[in-house]
């Protein structure tokens, strides 16, 4: 595997990475709490707006979200009760550790590199000295 991109790897599984950067920030919400849309928009920059809305929508349809619009055109949400955010949350905590197993990796090669590197000098000084000698 590359580097790793969480939404990369989230479309791949998923169809549309926004769906779990979303979910995943709804299950950090308090579980009486109400937010809105604008609130969900900007705690997910890497998300675009319309793609929140979407997901969010798609959660009201499969009953994980309650949607209420107090003020015109300005709907609140509660996140729900529903065996599907278990789903996403074991989702989400499996991308988090294969993100930290694919960091340590990488930065285990690059120390490798790095305490190999004096072994390399050493030798090539051994050679010009066993040439010179």
């Amino acid at each position: 595997m590359g580097a790793f991109d969480r939404r990369t790897v989230a479309k791949q599984l998923l169809g549309k990475p926004a769906r779990l950067e979303v979910a995943s920030w709804v299950l950090r919400q308090p579980a009486t709490s109400w937010f809105s849309l604008d609130l969900a928009d900007k705690e997910l920059p890497d998300t675009q707006k319309s793609e929140v809305r979407e997901c969010l929508l798609l959660f009201v349809e499969l009953d994980m979200l309650e949607r209420v619009t107090p003020v015109p055109n300005r709907p609140r949400y509660r996140k729900l009760e529903s065996p599907l955010w278990k789903g996403f949350g074991g989702f989400a905590r499996a991308l988090d550790a294969l993100e930290v197993v694919t960091k340590a990796k990488s930065s285990r090669g690059k120390a490798r590199r790095v305490v190999d590197l004096p072994r390399q000098k050493r030798a090539a000084r051994a050679s010009r000295t066993s040439r010179s000698g």
